[in-house]
């Protein structure tokens, strides 16, 4: 490998890694965490994305002349598409999800494989010792052929794992478990890139100066869709008001804080409390409380405290009240049902 080579493929990876990086906020953005199945959503969009850049380039060169700067960095690109799908294959398949899902039958699955497929040979024949192997003309062929079919395949794979969120996105049933699902989802975003790519391309058949016009256009369509989906009348989801208990369990990197009722709280700082379990006893109804259970030995070794007075605690016990969670109860408190904190079996409680 050339000097020239060399700079080649360090600007296709300082592009691709920033592409990846920009990506992968966007994706902690909206989803308010990030694990490893966020991590290979990233490595699934990128790969697309380099592949449309790559089938951009050639009808854009060829309609206008400055970018045909571009071409030299189709190759770096091309194999840096390779390496982020056989990252996203792996993890998909060995890390992530069941292997039961991995069968010719699941149709998704069949059209990602082809597309890794493809890949492959790409990257294989994409080194001079290999490239000698070949007629000239037939590893061209080879390549235009090989980077359509990625297209279509890789395409038709991530359509048909995200449509059913897109459609649900469109019509506002954004989920609680998003940190900002009012966003547009990446996926949709990068479909929308697709259908722009698609168009160029069938744009190139045309004369120069039509092709000029409708890319023009097309373009700035591209803006106006995109832009739009962000500046549109639609509200961001509440999450904080609406976030469950259940919900914010699910969501990878959530802490558990011992406050009074329990509450989860998520990597970007939002909480749901634990639904309380009303206490039920013979000589009382259900109310919304909770004792510490502290050991005394007269009623003066307890005392109140919580937000809603809801706590029973031991005189000598940490402070609780700046862990008790000022909700407003369903329930009746222990004060409003005349209970009182005191010392009962040893132990501070209501009774």
């Amino acid at each position: 490998m050339n000097r020239l080579d060399k700079y080649e493929y360090t600007i296709a990876i300082i592009s691709s890694l920033i592409i990846a990086v920009l990506t992968s906020w966007y994706l902690f953005w909206r989803q308010g965490f990030f694990d490893l199945l966020i991590f290979n959503k990233m490595a699934a969009l990128v790969t697309i994305l380099l592949v449309g850049i790559v089938l951009l380039i050639g009808p854009l060169s060829r309609i206008y002349a400055t970018y045909s700067v571009l071409l030299k960095y189709r190759k770096g690109w091309g194999r840096l598409a390779f390496l982020f799908g056989l990252t996203h294959a792996i993890l998909s398949y060995f890390f992530l999800f069941p292997r039961d899902r991995f069968t010719l039958t699941n149709v998704p699955f069949l059209f990602g494989l082809l597309s890794v497929c493809v890949l492959a040979v790409l990257f294989l024949f994409s080194f001079e010792k290999l490239i000698q192997l070949l007629d000239r003309r037939l590893w061209w062929h080879l390549q235009n052929i090989g980077v359509r079919l990625i297209g279509v395949f890789g395409v038709i794979h991530f359509i048909l794992l995200k449509y059913k969120g897109w459609f649900s996105w469109l019509q506002q049933n954004e989920t609680q478990e998003l940190a900002r699902a009012h966003l547009p989802p990446a996926s949709l975003l990068l479909f929308v890139f697709v259908v722009f790519v698609l168009v160029v391309r069938l744009y190139d058949q045309l004369d120069r100066a039509r092709t000029r016009l409708l890319v023009g256009l097309s373009f700035v369509l591209l803006l106006v869709i995109i832009v739009g989906s962000f500046i549109s009348v639609r509200s961001p989801v509440r999450t904080r008001d609406t976030l469950t208990w259940e919900a914010c369990n699910k969501i990878t990197g959530s802490v558990i804080e011992k406050t009074y009722p329990p509450s989860c709280v998520t990597p970007d700082g939002r909480r749901a409390a634990q639904p309380y379990e009303l206490n039920i006893n013979e000589s009382s109804p259900s109310y919304f409380g909770s004792s510490t259970f502290s050991e005394c030995n007269t009623d003066t070794d307890c005392k109140i405290s919580g937000c809603n007075a809801e706590i029973c605690q031991g005189v000598g016990d940490y402070e609780q009240n700046s862990y008790s969670i000022c909700i407003v109860p369903d329930a009746p408190t222990p004060l409003e049902l005349k209970l009182t904190c005191g010392c009962q079996s040893s132990l501070c409680q209501w009774k």
